[in-house]
Order: structure tokens, then sequence, then C-alpha cells
């Protein structure tokens, strides 16, 4: 029995808990039966000092927005004596620097801390309690945690500095059993079910993936994200439940847009719960043929369906990380649409004023209406669309169908591109009845596109697409995807393919529209700012560059064990490593190590940076088992580096082997060892090629020229004539 003098208030009567019940429902019968307007409650063998209750009755009628008064706590041993450092030192005055804090404060205490307001110190309004149920019979292992975030979450409380609470440490046990953890993950999941949005975001705004949020849906996207990644006790089950509660609110038709737009990331993400999760995840946003096959709400399902069977507490990380990474990055493109839309729709509504003709039709003194669809933060998408920015002819509109991770988007609202803001293709393209749809990159853009083909004949809308890099030449090979290039070709127009490999591999495929070929996917360099940049013939340089990038083509492992075979002659030479995966970083700092050769890991730079890397460099090694025109490789021949490339790209219609550059197999590094040699030790070889790529590179990558070609192009194509 507790120690505690009533004799101060003779209004206090003493009630034991009723016998026969659960410790929570025996509290709520005895809240229940209890008269008067406070409760307290005492532990067992609890002591509380005299004169508690009335100092707790003081301060609640001074403030009367107080719902409940809380003490210090001591803990105590057997022989009444203070525990200086005990299980209960979490309930020290350390902990409260301000003893009173705001709701939001004391919730985030209690989230973070567990239950640091013991309810053996509380005195409370009656009137304050929930219909008299003290507690939730439904968390009954956690019924102070609960209890308390509930409390907080409607009332103000006030804590008193006094210690007027002792208490034995045993009090302050906890057990945390599988039981209690199970109980205590959905207890948490309950709670943040319930708070307010304005709560929520005053308690929890630092922690939030995207600080930003303040759209209501992207606010209980936040919610679920906060238990997703709390750290489980003992089996992770907050986590479990997180992430289960995020997948359901991502099939909520009001986040459809936001999902249908990067539906290519949602496969990631399942093929990352699947068993082959490791072979599949490697191969990034192109991974499987159910980017066209599913939509963005089955998807979901299918991710959802991968997680619960999965074993409790087993979720992949990589999982976890890509849905904290999608909320982050695509939360915030989100947001910023919707505060644009006012601005898109007055720019739609004048160019909607002009389209009583069937789109395919222009008519006199009418804009060119442009949909392009692609990955809307990519370099080539950028410098391919910047072509037609500020022309008076053109109306761009843009749907991005995916955004690079952690790449931030160069488009600004004054280069007069009007971005999709609901991410429904198929609303957007009636709404803006373009003239014409260029969709870059294949597996991104194009398969999309399959299933409105009809919407695009009826609109008499011309379907452009630019290949890039391994779209058919790798793709191509894949049964599943061969399936999806043949029903994409099918319905495209008019094909940009970035050289002569790609022509017989699309007529194989089934394409019988118009070919314009040797079209860089990129648009193109500024001579000006090729011209700029100072650099020094390639024989005098002491630097290499080696491409980093690690996945389902890159080779770069294959790369630097070449690198390895020719170390005796890298004395004095850095190496850097630019595009680099998350795989190679390591092994890049590790070979430099091994070797003592200076290794520089070229990440997160500007395109001149890039450029001034180029023009330091004697050669550049790029080894993938497939490409097309790697920018890289063009940019190393603007700059005088000696390009070192695969014979899986298109580099042959770019350089001469053996002459302006070396060829090379993706898979053999003793073979890759000898160019290398060659490249370091032949003066002569370089300086020479250095001259000739760079008056290839003026003569066909004159960005200016290209520009005026490519206008050229969508005027011929929107006006139905032949294109050159």
């Amino acid at each position: 029995m507790p120690a505690i003098d009533l004799s101060e208030l003779p209004g206090f009567s003493y009630r034991p808990l009723p016998e026969g019940r659960s410790p929570t429902g025996a509290i709520n019968d005895a809240v229940k039966q209890a008269s008067g307007s406070y409760i307290a409650m005492a532990w067992p063998e609890t002591i509380w000092s005299r004169g508690k209750l009335s100092m707790q009755i003081r301060i609640l009628e001074e403030h009367a927005d107080c719902a409940a008064v809380f003490t210090q706590l001591n803990c105590i041993d057997d022989h009444c004596s203070r525990l200086l450092r005990s299980r209960g030192s979490s309930y020290t005055t350390r902990k409260f620097g301000n003893p009173n804090h705001s709701q939001a404060e004391w919730i985030r205490f209690l989230w973070d801390d567990g239950p640091c307001l013991p309810s053996c110190t509380m005195l409370i309004r009656k009137d304050a309690l929930d219909d008299g149920v003290l507690y939730n019979e439904s968390h009954p292992l956690v019924r102070e945690e609960e209890f308390l975030l509930r409390l907080c979450s409607c009332n103000n409380v006030h804590f008193l500095k006094q210690t007027l609470v002792r208490t034995y440490e045993n009090q302050l046990s906890v057990h945390f059993d599988p039981a209690w953890q199970i109980s205590y993950s959905k207890m948490l999941h309950c709670f943040l079910e319930k708070i307010s949005d304005d709560l929520f975001v005053e308690a929890f705004r630092d922690a939030f993936v995207l600080p930003e949020a303040d759209y209501p849906p992207f606010l209980q996207i936040e919610r679920a994200l906060l238990l997703l990644r709390t750290e489980g006790q003992l089996t992770g089950l907050e986590r479990q439940l997180g992430l289960e509660w995020l997948l359901d609110l991502l099939a909520k038709p009001e986040y459809h847009a936001l999902l249908q737009e990067h539906r290519g990331r949602l496969v990631t993400a399942i093929s990352q719960f699947s068993l082959k999760g490791n072979c599949y995840a490697a191969a990034g946003p192109v991974v499987s043929p159910l980017v066209a096959a599913f939509s963005a709400k089955e998807l979901v399902s299918e991710l959802l369906k991968r997680v619960q069977n999965k074993p409790k507490g087993l979720i992949a990380r990589r999982g976890l990380e890509f849905l904290a990474q999608f909320v982050r990055e695509q939360g915030r493109r989100a947001l910023q649409r919707i505060r644009m839309r006012r601005a898109n729709a007055l720019a739609r509504a004048a160019s909607a004023s002009t389209s009583s003709v069937q789109a395919g039709d222009v008519a006199p003194q009418e804009k060119i209406r442009i949909l392009f669809v692609g990955i809307a933060n990519s370099a080539h998408t950028y410098r391919w669309v910047s072509n037609l920015v500020g022309c008076p002819r053109y109306s761009l509109y843009f749907f991005p169908t995916y955004y690079i991770p952690e790449t931030p988007n160069p488009f600004v609202p004054e280069d007069g591109v009007t971005f999709c803001e609901d991410g429904d293709l198929r609303a957007f393209i009636d709404e803006v009845r373009p003239h014409i749809i260029h969709t870059m990159h294949t597996q991104q853009a194009a398969y999309p596109m399959i299933c409105l083909k009809d919407q695009l004949r009826k609109l008499g809308t011309v379907w452009m697409h630019s290949l890039w890099g391994s779209d058919l030449y790798f793709w191509g090979r894949y049964p599943e995807h061969k399936m999806l290039l043949r029903k994409s070709l099918d319905g495209i127009d008019v094909l940009l393919t970035e050289g002569k490999r790609d022509i017989p591999l699309a007529h194989n495929l089934g394409f019988h529209g118009k070919m314009i070929d040797s079209m860089p996917a990129f648009g193109g360099f500024d001579l000006a700012v090729i011209d700029s940049v100072k650099r020094v013939p390639p024989s005098q340089r002491k630097e290499i560059c080696i491409k980093g990038y690690v996945d389902v083509v890159g080779r770069f492992f294959v790369g630097i064990r070449a690198l390895e075979l020719v170390r005796d002659l890298l004395d004095g030479y850095t190496v850097n490593v630019f595009s680099i995966s998350t795989p190679s970083r390591s092994v890049a700092e590790l070979f430099g190590i091994e070797h003592n050769i200076q290794v520089h890991l070229v990440e997160r730079v500007s395109h001149d940076q890039i450029l001034a890397m180029f023009a330091r460099s004697r050669f550049c090694l790029s080894v993938s088992l497939s490409d097309g025109l790697p920018a890289s490789l063009v940019e190393a021949m603007s700059m005088g580096a000696f390009p070192v490339q695969t014979n899986t790209s298109i580099a042959d219609e770019w350089f001469e082997d053996g002459v302006s550059g070396l060829l090379i197999p993706p898979n053999d590094p003793d073979v890759i060892a000898k160019a290398l040699r060659k490249a370091l030790t032949d003066d002569a070889l370089v300086d020479e090629a250095a001259r000739i790529n760079q008056r290839t590179i003026r003569t066909r990558l004159d960005r200016q020229t290209l520009a005026a070609n490519i206008l050229t192009m969508y005027d011929e194509v929107s006006r139905g004539r032949t294109v050159s």
C-alpha cells in the first residue's frame, strides 16, 4: 500500500483498485466510480510528501488551461535513501530545464524517452478524462505510455520541480518482452493516426523527411515514415507497421498522381523486397516491364504484398531507404508543383484558347505545342529542351516520369516550361492537346505511352521518340522487354537515334515510321565554352580519368583491375573517378591506398568542372556492357583526353580505332590494360588524336547548328512535311 497522508484534504478518499480485473480495467472501474473534481494515483510502495495535493490543487486553480500537474520523483533504496543513479534517473529535473513545456514539447519527450511523467506524481481533473476512461484497454501492457501521449495531445500539463514523491526503484523497472513490444508498436501507430496535423507538425517537424511539408497528404506520409524509422526494442515491429501504413497511404487515390509519375522507382522498390532483389536492384529504373504493365496502385499493392510476406523485423534496409528517399525527393517536387498550379493553369488557358482545331493540325499563327515526357532532372533532357526555350513559336510542356536521386532539377519557371502537377499523363495530354509528344528514354518514357497510343491517334498527335544509350541494344535482348519495345515502336511516328547501330535494331523490332539518325540525345556543345577551357597537349598531362559507375551495364571493377595491371606506369599520376556509384567509392579508395596512387573522387560538381577534369586528363577510360553515345566520351574528346571506350557503344562512329581512340572489350582486363599501356606511353598517338577529335566535335556537335536543325525538325513534323 502506498504511504500517503490525506488528512490535509478531507475531501479526498483512498480507493484501492477492485480485484478480479486486469490492471487497466481495474483503474478504469475505479475512475468511473470516483466522484469529485480531481483524481490522483499512487503506486504500491510510493511515498508522498506532505502538502503534495494542496500544492497541485492550487496550481490547477491558478491555471485553468492545465488538465494535470506532475511533480519531481526520487528513487529510494530499502533504507529510504535517494539513489543517485538508477532506472529512475530519466525522471530527474535535468530532463526538464524548463518545468513547463508546451503540449508539443511534452509529446516529443514522451515519444523519444517513454513515460517521463510518472502517473504516481499526477493530479488530474476528472473532466479531462475521455468519457471517464483513463486508460485504453486495447493497450493494457503500455497503459502509462499510451495515456500520457493521449493526455498531452489533448491538454496542457504543468510540472513542479519540487520532489514531492518517492518510490522504490523496482517500481520503475520495465521488462521489454515481445508482448510489450508488439503492444507498444501498435500503440504508437494508433497515436500517430489520431494526433492533429498542427500538433504533429509542431512536435516532429525537425524529424520530417520533407521538412517543408504542409500539405495534408504529405503529413500523413510523414507520420508513417516517423513510425517506420523508430528503432524497435526487440522485433523492429514499428518499422514493419510504419512501412505497411505508408504503403496503404500511397495506395489511396490522392497519391496516385505522385506514384504514377514515378512507377519505375516503385518497381525498383518491389525488386528490393523480392528474393531476386539483388539481381534486379542493379538495373535501376528500368528493371522490369512492370513499369508499363501495371498502374501505380497495382505496383503499391505488389510492394505491400512482398513486404508482408517477409518475416517481421527483417525488412530490407534498401527498401526503407528507397521509400524515405522517394518521399523526400518526389514530395518536394510535388509540393513545388502544387504551389505553381495557378501559374500553370493560366499558361494552359492561354494555349487552350487556340486549340479549337485538331491537335495535329497547326492553325496559322498558332504556337506549336510540344509535350516532353522523360527524366526531368537529366542533363541530357535539359540540354535538349533548352534548345527550344525562348522560341516564340513553341509552347513547351513536360511530364516527368522519373527524377534522378539527389540531383537538382535544372528547369526553373523562367524557362517557360509548364510541368504537369498531378501525374496523370492521359489527363495532361487531353488538357494540353499537344501537336507533338516527344518521349526521351525508352524504358522510362516510351513504355508508359503504350496504353495511350489510341488517344494520340484520336488527337492527331505526332509521337517522336529519342533513343538513349542501351534502350534497344541491351534491353532488346530480353524477351519481356522485346515485347514492350515492339509495342512502343509500333506507335512511334518519328524515331531519333544517336547512331547508325540502332537503325537495323529498330527495324527488326517492327518500326516503320520516319527515322532520323546521328542525333545526339544531349543537344550538342556550346563551342565558346569548349574554347574557353584551358588545356595543354595530352602528352604533358599527369592525370587520367575513369568512369566509376557500377550497375547492370557499368563495369568499373573491370576498369580498375586493368589500371592495377599498369600501375608501374602510374607514378606521379592522379586518377579521377567520376560518375561514381556507391560500390565503386570504397574500391577506388582502396586502389589508391594499396598502390600509393592519388585518387580523386569527382562528385557533385558542375559541368564546367567536369570539362576541366577532362582537360587535365591524358586519357578517359569507360567500361560498360552497353551504351549509345556516352556524354563522357564526346566531352573527353572535346577536351583532348584520349578516349579508351568499350566496343559495346557507338564510339566506332566517332573515332577511328587505333588512330583517334582505342576500342576495348567490356570483360577482359588484360586486353584493356594493353590499350592503357599504349595510351600511357605513345605521346604522338594521344596528341594527334586530340587534334582529330577536337575537329570532329566542332564539326558534328556545334550546339548552334544542332539547335537550328532541331527547330527545323519540329517545324516540319508539326506540318506533316517530310523530315530531312
